[in-house]
């Protein structure tokens, strides 16, 4: 949102997590090609996208409660 505040809902929290977690696995089969010489990564790149979709999937699939509302603020205390 534009005023630096993030969907609390569970499926825009999983979507926001998809990218990170494709460029670790992507980092993860390059090393496993490139540095211990385990796997090609022409064999292993449709794993990529396997976690691509599953992330979709997931993020389509959770609920959307509170989608598109501001979180509530935090007491002054905490």
């Amino acid at each position: 949102m534009a005023n630096g505040c993030h969907c609390p809902c569970p499926g825009c929290r999983i979507r926001s997590l998809c990218w990170p977690l494709l460029l670790i696995a992507a980092g993860v089969l390059f090393s496993l090609d490139f540095i211990w010489r385990l796997w090609p990564i022409g064999k292993t790149w449709p794993a990529l996208l396997i976690l691509w979709g599953l992330c979709g999937m997931a993020s389509r699939l959770a609920p959307d409660n509170g989608h598109g509302t501001p979180p509530s603020p935090s007491s002054p205390g905490v």
